[in-house]
């Protein structure tokens, strides 16, 4: 008998409220070096290898499944996080195949961008929704740590 290999990389359903990618999602929610991550996977997977783009953009609400935006964006043959994590043996076809109707922004760059444009002033929305977070993180016994 064999032991059982990794487990497949899965999709969230859709992009969270909170999701650095999603369009309207409130500027300065996460960390700066969250947003910052973001620009690792843009560019060709040469690119991409050299900047350290070499682990899988988990959901922040969700983190045993892989950011949707993220998926949306990045998630395609050419993301050297995949391929790495196909070499281990993960299954990464749900998260090549997924899609979204979800506005998103079309890069890590203009997602982070938009992000870091409310760290050092974040609006209500961004602040009402670090709280829904880290309550809910805080319940699963999985916190975030958003400094």
């Amino acid at each position: 008998m064999t032991a059982p290999g990794p487990e497949p990389l899965v999709p969230r359903d859709g992009p969270c409220a909170t999701c650095p990618y999603r369009r309207n999602a409130p500027a300065g929610l996460w960390a700066k070096k969250e947003y910052d991550s973001l620009e690792l996977y843009d560019g060709p997977t040469g690119l991409q290898a050299v900047k350290g783009a070499i682990g899988v953009f988990f959901c922040h609400s969700a983190p045993e499944l892989v950011c949707a935006g993220w998926a949306a964006v990045h998630g395609d043959a050419e993301s050297f996080a995949l391929r790495l994590a196909a070499m281990r043996g993960h299954d990464v076809a749900a998260v090549i195949a997924y899609t979204t109707t979800v506005q998103l922004w079309a890069s890590g760059h203009e997602a982070a961008e938009h992000g870091r444009s409310g760290i050092e002033h974040p609006g209500e929305d961004a602040r009402a929704a670090v709280a829904k977070v880290t309550k809910a993180r805080e319940a699963t016994g999985r916190p975030v740590d958003f400094s």
